[in-house]
Parts: structure tokens; sequence; C-alpha cells
């Protein structure tokens, strides 16, 4: 939602249940923008090379179905009451492309899920899921001017993704449908200089019952941000950010508003390695509703800092940190850090391997009534998450994926930690 970093937020995200972990695939990730109510968008697909196979009149897409099996030592996350299962999970994902002129783009995509428990069969999926790499964009282009009209949507299950709240719910099903609704507009002023406005509209809608002990309530979010940036030279670009967002709530929380602004740097320091910083002053305060619950005011620096690096045509790695405070659930906000190192080695030609480490810190302030009546008090929890997978490429159509994932939450109650295990087997097949 933030200057938050894709990796670590997909990386919760599928950790929840298994609906979300049915493809081990390559991931390809849009950085770049640090509204509130901007999360960053991951692109679940096969390899991408020469993806668009097949036509349909203008329209070019991709279509490809998986099946994953999963075991898993704590479906639920719980702290005491853990149980284990396989979950049986297919998928199918479409992406596609319409190139209405040489300049004009009209791009569709969606992953639907389903997820199967064999012995528990009450956090069997309520229906489809869709993935969070869903979306339908226009891409358009007028003189010096490219605008971008984009909806990107997920049907969501999973509770752990949700960063910002204790992972012990006990719950292994928590249905929820995000949107994000926008508009950016890229000004090519020049050969040097590029200046960046955006509008986007995010919701999150509760589906079926809350989370137990939590009542998180439906979300909307509004920001407009403006980002020019100015190449100083070969390698080296200077920017701003500059952000205003306006936060409401349907359920017992105070509405809330964000200010961010800062510069940021991006640096070639070689061909091979790039370094991205970003860091600036925010604020996160009431907006003045007269009911619901009340956090103090928030004052803090942002920052986000990635390093890339391909250290040959056979091992890229990446290696990046956050400090961000994000809209809240249960309070009006919550402080994030998050720190993350991932890898990528094509072993062979046909066999690619894939880890990840991950560690995320996350305070909430405690929240009073605008009576001063106490209401949840502060909490923090610390997440740690590492992955290995493997994809081999059968044949150009079949691949296959084994992986391992070890979770590990600690709250502010000790009795609350948990942790989890699982391993998984997918295969997929591309059309």
């Amino acid at each position: 939602m933030s200057a938050g970093s894709a990796f670590g937020q997909d990386y919760f995200r599928q950790l929840g249940t298994p609906t979300e972990t049915s493809q081990v695939l390559p991931y390809v990730t849009e950085e770049g923008n640090t509204d509130l109510a901007q999360p960053q968008h991951i692109l679940f697909q096969p390899e991408r090379e020469d993806r668009y196979n097949l036509a349909l009149g203008p329209l070019r897409f991709s279509a490809s179905a998986g099946m994953g099996v999963m075991w898993t030592d704590n479906l639920a996350l719980s702290s005491s009451n853990r149980q284990s299962d396989f979950v049986i999970s297919p998928s199918l994902n479409i992406d596609a492309k319409w190139r209405m002129t040489e300049i004009n783009t009209l791009h569709f995509s969606m992953g639907l899920g389903y997820s199967y428990y064999l012995q528990n069969s009450q956090y069997d999926t309520n229906g489809m899921t869709l993935s969070p790499n869903s979306e339908l964009a226009f891409t358009m282009h007028v003189g010096d001017f490219a605008f971008t009209f984009r909806d990107q949507f997920a049907l969501l299950n999973d509770p752990v993704s949700l960063t910002g709240l204790s992972t012990n719910s006990g719950s292994g099903n928590f249905r929820r449908f995000d949107n994000e609704a926008g508009v950016t507009t890229n000004w090519y002023v020049n050969a040097l200089l590029d200046i960046g406005l955006s509008y986007n509209h995010f919701n999150l809608w509760i589906l079926g019952g809350n989370l137990a002990g939590y009542d998180v309530s439906d979300q909307a979010i509004d920001s407009v941000s403006l980002s020019p940036q100015f190449k100083v030279g070969p390698g080296i670009t200077l920017g701003l950010n500059a952000s205003a967002s306006y936060v409401r709530y349907t359920g017992s929380n105070t509405n809330g508003q964000s200010y961010m602004f800062g510069p940021s740097l991006s640096l070639d320091l070689t061909k091979n390695t790039q370094i991205g910083l970003d860091a600036g002053y925010q604020y996160f305060g009431n907006a003045g509703n007269s009911a619901g619950w009340n956090s103090a005011n928030s004052n803090s620096i942002y920052a986000r800092v990635n390093v890339d690096n391909r250290l040959n045509d056979y091992f890229s790695h990446r290696l990046s940190f956050s400090d961000t405070t994000e809209a809240g659930y249960n309070s009006n906000y919550y402080n994030l850090y998050d720190l993350e190192y991932a890898a990528n080695w094509k072993a062979t030609p046909s066999l690619t391997i894939d880890m990840r480490l991950i560690y995320q810190y996350y305070a909430t302030p405690a929240t009073f009534g605008t009576d001063g009546t106490a209401g949840t008090p502060s909490s923090s929890t610390n997440r740690y998450g590492t992955e290995i997978g493997t994809r081999y490429q059968l044949t150009p159509s079949v691949s296959l994926g084994l992986s391992y994932r070890y979770f590990y939450s600690a709250e502010t109650n000790p009795s609350s930690n948990a942790y989890q295990n699982s391993v998984q087997f997918n295969v997929f097949y591309s059309f």
C-alpha cells in the first residue's frame, strides 16, 4: 500500500492458504510507486518469452492450467490447535494483449484458483479465487503524454497477507475482495525530464465472516501522487515523490489521511548492478470523523532501498529494505519494516532454482475512543519466512515445480506465536 516491497508482500500473501500457492513460477514485478493506496503489482505467470502464442483476430493471448498438491503442518496458522492436511489446488491463468495501434495497448490478465482440503473441508475455498495479477489496463499515447487506465482486482481467502494484523487468528479462511482503479499520466517533457501524475482508488471489501478476535472494516483509499524524474547523467536519475491519501472505514476505525514527500535516486553502478533509493517525510493522522477508535498521529521518515545485481547470465539476486507507515485495520495505521533477499539461479537450460528470505516487523499503536475510553492496546509482530523452489521445464508446454516454505510469527503475547512448514508439488501446462 505504500513503499512496501513487492517480494515481501507477495511472499506473505502466498503463505496464508494454498489458494495463492498453487504455482511455482517466475515472478515479474512492476516497481516504482510509493502511493499509500498503490500496492506493488505481482504478475504470476509462466515463462514470459513468446508467451502470447495464441491469437483470436487482433487479440494475442496465452492460457495455462496448473495443479498443485501441498502438505502443511499448520493449515490455520494456530499457536495451539495445529492441524496438518493435504490440499489440492487447481488453477487457470489467462494473459491477453490487444495492440490496437502501434502505441495504444489493451491488456487483460486473470488467474482463477480453488483449494480442496482432504481432511478439513471447512477450509475449502468458498467459491473461486482471483489471483493478485488479475487486471484490465489500457495504455494510450497522445503527443508527449502517456496515459494508463488500470483496474487491478483480487479475490482472496488467506488471513496472513493482511500485514498489520496478528498472524494467529485461528482462521484458515478470510474471504475478501481487493480492487484498485486508477489512471497514471506521464509527460515526457524531453529526453531528460519525465513528470508522472496519478490518481488511484483502492477498496477492501470483507466477504462473509470476520477474523476471530478482530473487527476488520471495509476500507477505501483515494490517493493522488506527483513524481517528476530528471536524468542527471548516464545511469543517474533524480526524482521527487509527493502523494496525499485519504482513508475511509465502514467500521469502528476513525478515517485517516496521509501525506508523503521526499526525493528519490536511481543509480546504475555498473551494467549489472542498479540501486534505487527513496526517502522522505510521512504523516498519518485522523481525518476528523466524530465516532470510532483513534490512534495518535504519526510523524515519521519513510525509506526504501533496493539493490539489484545480475552476477552473470545464470544468477541474479536482490536485496531490499523499506520502512513505511500503512493504513491499518484495527487501528488507523501501523509501522512496517521489511527486509528481503531474493535470488534466481538458472542451473541448466531447463532447471531454475529460486530462494527468498523475508523478515517483517510491524507495530500497531494503541487506540482510544473519542471520549478517551481505552480501545485496543499497542502490539507488535515479527515475521520470518524462507522459501526455496525449483522449476523444471519438462517440455515446451509442461513445467514441474517443487517448493518448501517456512513461516514463523512472534507476537506481542508469546503464547500466540505460530509457525508453519509446507511442501508443494506443481504441474503446469501452457496451451
